[in-house]
Formats: C-alpha cells, sequence, structure tokens
C-alpha cells in the first residue's frame, strides 16, 4: 500500500493552502451571516419604503436566511426567515408577486 494522503504531495497542498483557505471563507461566511441577520433585525426590509420587496424576494431572503443559519446564530436567523416567509405570504394574498 502507498504513503497515506498526507504523506503525499498533493495532501500536503491540501492541508498547508486549502484547508487553510477553506476555514478563513468559512469563518468569513458566519461573520457576514452574524452581520446580515443584525442588521435584518435593526430594519427589516419589509419597513423600507423604496424599493418593495416582492414576495419572491421575501422567499429568497428566508431560504438564504436558513441556508447560513450557524452556531449562536441559528435560532435568530430562523426567527427572521419565518417572519421573511410570512411577510411573502401576505404580499400573495394582497395580489403581489
Amino acid at each position: 500500500m502507498g504513503p497515506k494522503f498526507f504523506e503525499t504531495r498533493m495532501g500536503q497542498k491540501f492541508y498547508d493552502g486549502t484547508m487553510p483557505r477553506l476555514a478563513n471563507a468559512a469563518e468569513k461566511l458566519v461573520e457576514s451571516a452574524t452581520r446580515l441577520v443584525a442588521a435584518l433585525e435593526v430594519a427589516p426590509p419589509w419597513s423600507m419604503v423604496v424599493p418593495p420587496f416582492t414576495a419572491e424576494d421575501c422567499e429568497l431572503v428566508a431560504a438564504g436566511l436558513e441556508a447560513i443559519a450557524v452556531g449562536d446564530d441559528r435560532d435568530r436567523a430562523r426567527a427572521l426567515a419565518v417572519r421573511f416567509r410570512e411577510q411573502a405570504r401576505q404580499r400573495r394574498e394582497a395580489g403581489g408577486r
């Protein structure tokens, strides 16, 4: 049997280069998600006058919030997603997109 993955040149490149970059990218995503959740709690988009969010927009934001929900912010992001979905439902019932 040959060398283990970490013993190969490709393995070293992966562990020394790719993994640290992946970890940094994941940290940046979590930081961005945390800032997004906090910003949406302070000024939810549906409170803005221009531009109005369509029901489709609300659904996309809700799906995005659920997708990025991690760690301590998971419950906050999911609660916001529920609010966005409710807004989408109300807009549809009112005849909006």
